[in-house]
Parts: structure tokens; sequence; C-alpha cells
């Protein structure tokens, strides 16, 4: 992957790092053809950027917007966080203009999954 991306001119990461700009305010978006979200927990994926240095030679983005989050099933102390779903849902309206609202409705359903499992669980 690091071969691939490295050598990639329109590659591009989704990760708010320090050295991050606005994917809103992005010169010319049209140009990225790879885009690498770092999935997992935030914890997980700050370890994922820290553990690999070649991330860090490539452009990187963040969102600007001020959308919330409606991810319930685990919580950051960070502003404007949003899960990998919403962060993949939010990339694809801005800059391919496709209506993600089959996305969002998956992560609405994944957590109702999620909190009536654990409700069943905590009821034995």
């Amino acid at each position: 992957m690091s071969e691939l991306c490295e050598n990639n001119p329109n590659a591009a990461v989704f990760y708010p790092s320090q050295t991050s700009s606005e994917l809103e305010q992005a010169p010319s978006l049209e140009t990225i053809n790879t885009l690498i979200f770092l999935d997992g927990t935030w914890r997980k994926a700050l370890k994922i950027w820290s553990l690999n240095p070649w991330l860090h030679g490539i452009p990187t983005y963040r969102i600007s917007s001020n959308e919330p989050s409606s991810y319930g099933i685990r919580k950051t102390k960070q502003a404007n966080s949003l899960s990998t779903l919403e962060a993949v849902s939010y990339v694809l309206e801005l800059t391919e203009q496709i209506d993600s609202t089959p996305l969002k409705r998956l992560q609405q359903a994944m957590q109702a999954h999620w909190l009536d499992s654990n409700r069943r669980t905590n009821a034995k």
C-alpha cells in the first residue's frame, strides 16, 4: 500500500492531523484518485497514523464543517469527530455529489441492532 500511495501525486489521507487541510478548501478535489481513511477507534487510528510514517508525506485532509456525528456506539472528547462511515459519506457527497442517504441509514440500522443486542444481553 505504501508504495502505491507514496508514488501517487493524487493520493491523500483523510485524517485530522496537525498539518491537515480542510477538505472543503482543497484546490482540486477532482485530481484526488486515492483517498485513505484510517478506520478504527480514535485511539487505534492515532496508532495507525503513528506507526506508518509514510502516510505523513501524503497530503492530509479533515472536514471543516461542524456536522454533528450521529454515531452513538463509541464516544470521543474530540470536537467534530465522525465515524469512518460518516466521513466516507460526507466525502462522497462533497467530491462525487453522491446521495449518501443509504450509508446514513445503514449506520442507523447498525446502531439500532447494537443497542437492541446490548439491551437483551443486559436483561439476562
